[in-house]
């Protein structure tokens, strides 16, 4: 379309972003809108590690802006980064549900089961503090030691392999540093309760269980009683293999989380750690109107009072130790 040398131009500013021209050249006209657009792209460093590149109709603010476009940035960056971060779970949601968080569970199962262990180990002292076993200055110190936090060595290195092995699969779905998901977030993807859904129900014949199990359920057993005053005697292997002939199991790979004793398929005894984990996997294994029975009105609404299950979030590093092999 030739214009000539008379162009007359009418502009008119627009408000959705786009403005209107109108250019007259005698008797012909052409009309058209346009819209200016920026380019801005940035690099961004850690934690993101990541390429942002940002389109804008408004004016590229020079440095006396440089606060407010900061803000923009580390706002935009944070968008960015939690997006990326739910399509990876979205997208590797058979890894996260077959080998991820059975590996997760087990290790928040390992971590309840010692805590178990050392809230047992406190209530032990205190018995024997009552009954002068022990004085108050041993008690005292005892207590002290387990508040410090400080752990013994076969618990930090099996959490330690726990933790490898979880950035291990991490590292196979390529999940960016600083990836990280939660219980809340395997709950969106997955649906509610996918912990109580994803317990390991295991049933054994009671001369079918190692001696190493049976020392595991005799001592849980034994502290479960004592707990709610069920009985305090002390159990033996023995006695379970004689007084039941059944046992049916809940918990994560190796931990056992809580079990339920048959003898000719009635139920004669029920155990289960002292942590929230053990009650929730014994609610989820007996149903509360079997527990109303087998159990003291105190242990019964212990045991079945409502608690959520808390697990540590996992967090993806680059700090995974590698075997170095030498070749001579």
């Amino acid at each position: 379309m030739e214009l000539g040398n008379r162009i007359n131009i009418t502009q008119c500013a627009g408000s959705d972003g786009w403005d209107s021209v109108e250019i007259k050249a005698g008797e012909r006209k052409l009309n058209c809108t346009y819209q200016i657009k920026q380019q801005i792209t940035i690099r961004l460093g850690k934690p993101y590690n990541d390429t942002i590149t940002i389109e804008t109709t408004d004016p590229i603010s020079d440095k006396g802006d440089i606060a407010q476009f900061a803000r923009d940035m580390l706002y935009t960056a944070e968008l960015r980064h939690e997006s990326n971060r739910k399509q990876t779970i979205v997208r590797h949601s058979e890894e996260f549900r077959y080998t991820i968080l059975p590996l997760w569970f087990e290790r928040e199962a390992y971590k309840a089961r010692h805590r178990a262990k050392e809230q047992d180990m406190r209530k032990v002292a205190k018995r024997d503090l009552t009954a002068g076993k022990i004085d108050l200055k041993s008690y005292n110190d005892f207590i002290r030691a387990l508040n410090s936090g400080v752990k013994d060595d076969d618990y930090i290195d099996d959490i330690k392999d726990y933790n490898h092995r979880l950035q291990c699969e991490l590292c196979k779905i390529s999940a960016s540093n600083d990836f990280h998901f939660s219980y809340r977030d395997i709950e969106r993807l997955l649906g509610k309760n996918i912990w109580e859904k994803s317990l390991e129900i295991k049933e054994y014949h009671s001369k079918e269980i190692t001696t190493q199990m049976m020392n595991t359920i005799a001592r849980n057993l034994e502290c479960f009683n004592r707990l709610y005053n069920i009985d305090s005697e002390h159990i033996t292997i023995k006695q379970i293999r004689d007084d039941y002939d059944a046992i049916t199991t809940a918990g994560f790979g190796n931990v056992i989380l809580t079990a339920v004793l048959y003898k000719e398929g009635k139920i004669r005894a029920i155990m289960a750690i002292d942590d929230n984990q053990g009650r929730m996997a014994l609610c989820h294994l007996v149903d509360k109107e079997r527990l109303s029975e087998l159990l003291p009105k105190r242990a019964y609404n212990a045991v079945t009072r409502e608690e959520h299950i808390a697990l540590e979030s996992v967090v993806r590093t680059d700090i995974i130790p590698r075997e170095t092999i030498i070749i001579e």
